[in-house]
C-alpha cells in the first residue's frame, strides 16, 4: 500500500506537468504577407509565357515541364522535369558577373546532383571529368579535354564525363550516335525581361 507521502509526491508531479504545459502555448500563427506581385506576358525561352513578376526582383513562370526561377538580372534556375512523375531531368543555374570573378552557366544535364558542364559568360565551354573542371573543344563530332598535356576524347554515357577509347590527340572518326553533343540550348534561361 502507498503511503500518503507518495500520492502527495504524485498529485503535485501531474500538476507541474499540467501548469508547465498551459505555459508553454504555442504562440498564434503570424500572417507573413506576401511582396505586390503582377502577372505579365513575356517571350521566355521562344515562346509568350505569363511570368509572375515580385516587387523585390523576384520572377517565375512554368510550363507543364518546366519552372524558371530569375533571381535577379543573370541570375536563374531552371528545372526541367517528367510532366507525368514530376522527377527532374535536366537542371541549370546561371550566376551574374561577380566583381570578383566571372559569371557562369552550370549545367545538370541528367539532374544526379553532379554538374556536367560549364559555360563562363565571355570564355569557355567546359566539362565536369574526375571531379575537376577541363576546357571543351570539338572536332569534328568529337569532344576533347586537355589532360596533363595531351587531348583526351571524352564522351557523356549518361551519367557522367567518360574517356572515349581509341581516339587521342584529335584524331579519328567521331560516332554521331553517341552523347557527346548534349543539347543544352533548351536549358539556357529564357530571354530576361
Amino acid at each position: 500500500m502507498r503511503s500518503l507521502y507518495q500520492y502527495i509526491l504524485y498529485t503535485l508531479g501531474a500538476l507541474g506537468v499540467l501548469l508547465l504545459a498551459a505555459c508553454q502555448q504555442k504562440p498564434e500563427a503570424k500572417i507573413v504577407r506576401l511582396p505586390r506581385f503582377s502577372i505579365t506576358n513575356v517571350v521566355a525561352g521562344g515562346e509568350l509565357r505569363e511570368i509572375i513578376q515580385v516587387t523585390n526582383g523576384l520572377s517565375f513562370y512554368f510550363t507543364k515541364s518546366e519552372v524558371c526561377v530569375w533571381f535577379r538580372k543573370d541570375s536563374s534556375v531552371v528545372v526541367i522535369f517528367d510532366p507525368i512523375t514530376m522527377i527532374p531531368t535536366k537542371t541549370s543555374l546561371e550566376t551574374p558577373l561577380w566583381s570578383d570573378g566571372e559569371g557562369e552557366e552550370v549545367f545538370d544535364v541528367n539532374a544526379d546532383g553532379v554538374p556536367d558542364i560549364r559555360r563562363v559568360k565571355g570564355r569557355s565551354e567546359d566539362i565536369f571529368y574526375r571531379g575537376e573542371w577541363y576546357p571543351r573543344h570539338k572536332a569534328g563530332t568529337n569532344t576533347f579535354i586537355l589532360l596533363n598535356g595531351q587531348d583526351v576524347a571524352v564522351r557523356f554515357d549518361g551519367r557522367r564525363w567518360v574517356e572515349r577509347a581509341g581516339l587521342s590527340d584529335g584524331q579519328g572518326q567521331g560516332d554521331p550516335t553517341n552523347a557527346d553533343s548534349i543539347e543544352t540550348a533548351p536549358m539556357k534561361s529564357p530571354a530576361k525581361h
